[in-house]
């Protein structure tokens, strides 16, 4: 197959969805990658591990030829040349790489996942002839000689270039756990406790037009399922209150404090009952903080006394008016469904 005819293949099949290794390029983004050159039937390409044609003359337009040329990199190297390379990559994509290297699906790239992930993206860029962005040398810097470090989706998403900057773009607009507790009770319509796919959609579609960013209802579709694929760690097909969380920083994830300290249905109740002193069936701001005081003090080795306002503030965003019924409290407190 000839430069051109197979820089022309594999536009089609990228454009098509039928790429052996579903890699889901665009036009542009082929266009982009591929730096091809007459004479000789070699390739001089951004993805050289992966296409290896060394076949002057050879015409075959056939897909298994183009199967072959792919099957001759791992799947890592495809991986790595393919998005790791400087080029923009979709919301789509970004997803395929940070589930690729988190080998586990506990949510992050850690350990060895994390020194993988490091190492193909210097060689991606190397073999690119492309330096490291500022950033990427920082995030190098940093992890590079750390065994124990470990990143989100979020942290690797302030390092590779998107189309969209899909997920800083939740850090732009939701700039505390407080806003983001109020956006949950705000599109948690019907108080069942989890974002659904169509509640989950209006969020994304307010948080777009806020943000003024163009978007029309295809993308809005990726999006969605998009959030849904990263954070719907059970897959049923909507959101509990941790798992949405997760679209917030780490330091800023508060929740993820209460997940050492959350209780069985029947001590929940209890404390509930317990700290409502009035028994009015809500607690309001008063009775949330001597809670949440002796809560520190029980569980100080997870929960901090300093961050006792934090903690209140989102909390409290999930009351209706001052009113903080059980089953808004249960979100953060309780381990089972009330």
């Amino acid at each position: 197959m000839k430069n051109k005819s197979l820089f022309k293949f594999c536009s089609h099949l990228c454009t098509r969805r039928m790429c052996p290794r579903d890699l889901r390029c665009t036009a542009t983004q082929v266009r982009r990658r591929f730096l091809w050159r007459r004479g000789g039937g070699t390739w001089s390409a951004a993805w050289t591990s992966t296409f290896k044609y060394e076949e002057p003359g050879h015409q075959s337009d056939s897909l298994p030829t183009v199967i072959r040329l792919f099957d001759e990199a791992s799947p890592a190297e495809n991986m790595a040349n393919a998005y790791l390379q400087g080029v923009e990559i979709s919301a789509s994509q970004f997803l395929d790489i940070f589930r690729h290297y988190d080998k586990d699906g506990n949510g992050y790239i850690e350990g060895k996942e994390l020194q993988n992930f490091i190492k193909e993206l210097q060689h991606a860029r190397k073999q690119a002839g492309l330096e490291l962005t500022d950033q990427m040398r920082a995030f190098v810097e940093e992890y590079e000689e750390n065994d124990d470090g470990k990143i989100d989706i979020t942290e690797l998403a302030k390092i590779l270039p998107t189309e969209e900057n899909f997920f800083l773009f939740f850090h732009q607009q939701l700039k505390s756990c407080a806003e983001f507790m109020e956006a949950w009770r705000k599109y948690d319509a019907d108080h069942s406790g989890y974002i659904e796919a169509d509640e989950l959609k209006s969020f994304l579609r307010d948080l777009l037009q806020r943000a003024n960013k163009p978007y029309d209802e295809e993308k809005l579709e990726e999006y969605t399922a998009i959030t849904l694929k990263i954070f719907d760690s059970d897959n049923d097909g909507k959101l509990c209150l941790a798992e949405m969380a997760r679209l917030l920083p780490e330091q800023e994830n508060f929740l993820l404090k209460f997940e050492g300290v959350k209780m069985d249905t029947s001590e929940f109740n209890t404390i509930f009952e317990l700290y409502d002193k009035d028994r009015n069936g809500y607690m309001d701001e008063n009775e949330l903080d001597a809670l949440l005081k002796d809560l520190c003090e029980k569980n100080e080795t997870v929960l901090e006394i300093s961050n006792l306002s934090t903690y209140k503030n989102a909390i409290m965003a999930l009351s209706d008016g001052g009113k903080l019924y059980r089953t808004e409290l249960a979100l953060v407190l309780c381990a089972e469904e009330l």
